[in-house]
């Protein structure tokens, strides 16, 4: 059987006075905006939407340069282990000092860096410069962690992932075991089949993988069964209303005991 979905992205004409060429951008980028929500999606064009396409543009025109002008600089949250009390890994966190633009939050860079495929530079850059952070802390003497990328879903399903993560960590000289992968359940939305290949290959290799903001979508805890998902992050949302909300603390306790059923971290 083959299961077709659909995604449409419309504009009126007579809203606006463009031209065809106007017409067909602003199509394609509501098009990019029903695939991005899911499958079987539509989102039309309207009038509200032009200051966010303006600053978008600005974005893109930006963003070309930003890698070349060092713009791009990585930062590291710490992930503190509750028994230990030690750092037992670094989740690196990319962000964006523009010299036009100035500080650009990751919430408003990151989509449109994966609209027009400046993700796949941008993530490689992060994906090697972290993985040499990170060895070059364990060479000064400090003390051996792992260090937790985030993938986004184009740069995951690229044909061409996986041989250039491997190029990276060899030419590096890291091993995978210290790397961790980690997705938002967006991707499980895009394709699970062949997001679940290229995550089992992943798992194969050595790397880790972790599941960033769980909750938030809709997936259920199915996927945590049929996907090698070493670890779940729950989005802060719950976490921040857990004391005061009886069944957010619920919710989390289902969750955690799920995990450990499941033998995750």
């Amino acid at each position: 059987k083959v299961h077709i979905t659909c995604a449409i992205g419309a504009v009126c004409s007579g809203s606006f006075r463009s031209s065809i060429n106007d017409l067909l951008r602003r199509a394609n980028i509501m098009l990019f905006r029903a695939k991005s929500e899911g499958k079987n999606r539509y989102s039309c064009y309207n009038s509200s939407i032009e200051k966010v396409l303006q600053r978008d543009t600005m974005l893109e025109k930006a963003l070309v340069n930003a890698l070349s002008n060092d713009e791009i600089h990585i930062v590291y949250q710490p992930q503190i282990n509750s028994q230990s009390g030690k750092i037992d890994a670094v989740e690196a966190l990319c962000r964006w000092t523009s010299v036009e633009l100035g500080i650009v939050s990751p919430e408003e860079f990151i989509p449109v860096a994966e609209k027009n495929g400046f993700i796949l530079p941008l993530g490689y850059y992060i994906l090697r410069k972290a993985c040499r952070d990170i060895l070059q802390w364990s060479g000064d003497g400090e003390y051996p962690v792992n260090i937790s990328i985030n993938i986004s879903p184009r740069q995951l399903l690229h044909s061409n992932f996986i041989p250039e993560l491997q190029k990276i960590i060899d030419e590096v000289g890291i091993a995978p075991q210290r790397v961790t992968i980690e997705i938002t359940e967006n991707l499980l939305f895009t394709d699970v089949k062949e997001a679940a290949q290229v995550l089992r290959k992943l798992d194969t290799i050595g790397f880790d993988i972790s599941l960033d903001d769980f909750g938030t979508g809709a997936s259920s805890l199915t996927h945590i069964h049929q996907l090698p998902i070493g670890e779940l992050k729950i989005d802060r949302s719950f976490v921040m209303n857990m004391f005061s909300n009886s069944q957010t603390k619920s919710l989390i306790k289902s969750i955690l005991a799920v995990s450990v059923f499941s033998i995750l971290r």
